[in-house]
């Protein structure tokens, strides 16, 4: 007597389950948000990671978010431990209202990572009521070694939602 377990059939809201994404014709590479739905109270702050799926030899990145300035506002970008290493990568972020650009580096051709993980933290403050909607444009980029692009494959998309 046994059990038939059938785990591939259901949600587990895992945002590094590359499985999840393959109905949306998303595949790794890819830059994503985690987790990419957030609930949250007007005038709250709420952590997002820009997280990274599959990706090998990553020496620096770029990453560009539109997001609802009418809705939020950015409260601080940190990074994560995804690059992690000897050596402190370059950090450096730029908030334009709706645009925000956040540049990761080493500095060097001799150090890059491969895998999953989190490479920053956005926290977010709800100014408004509102589904704000965020995505990684096509503007954003991964480079290898010696600045050689890696293609991304997938952008993520999400919602946070103020009430």
């Amino acid at each position: 007597m046994g059990c038939e377990l059938d785990l591939h059939n259901h949600s587990y809201d895992n945002p590094f389950d590359v499985d999840a994404y393959s109905e949306d014709d998303f595949s790794p590479p890819a830059i994503i948000f985690s987790p990419n739905t957030v609930n949250v109270k007007v005038g709250e702050t709420v952590p997002v990671n820009i997280s990274v799926l599959e990706v090998d030899g990553l020496g620096g990145m770029y990453a560009q978010i539109q997001y609802d300035a009418t809705i939020l506002s950015i409260n601080s970008v940190t990074t994560a431990s995804f690059f992690n290493s000897k050596q402190e990568p370059f950090f450096l972020y730029e908030d334009q209202g709706g645009i925000l650009d956040v540049y990761i580096s080493y500095l060097g051709s001799e150090t890059f990572v491969s895998g999953t993980g989190e490479v920053a933290t956005i926290t977010f403050q709800a100014t408004a009521k509102g589904n704000a909607f965020i995505q990684f444009t096509e503007e954003s980029e991964f480079l290898g070694p010696n600045d050689i692009p890696i293609k991304i494959k997938g952008y993520g998309k999400g919602v946070i939602i103020a009430k």
